[in-house]
């Protein structure tokens, strides 16, 4: 399966699911799912799917970043 790949955020959609976080943070779905259930990346069932918040997603990432810095 063809992987999406963003060259920044502007092209990334405000509401994201499992798989589009998969693909921002190029791992699997299950990873990505695994973040999602977790709390790790903060999300909402909405009719059943996972629905994430760019938003929420850039947090995620840079607090991740401020580990490590």
């Amino acid at each position: 399966m063809k992987r999406l790949h963003y060259a920044d955020w502007n092209e990334v959609r405000i509401t994201l699911t499992v798989k589009d976080i998969a693909d921002v943070l190029n791992v699997c779905d299950t990873v990505a799912l695994n973040l999602v259930r977790s709390g790790e990346i903060p999300a909402k069932k909405v009719a059943g799917q996972w629905r994430i918040l760019k938003t929420d997603l850039m947090a995620y990432l840079g607090a991740k970043e401020n580990l490590y810095a």
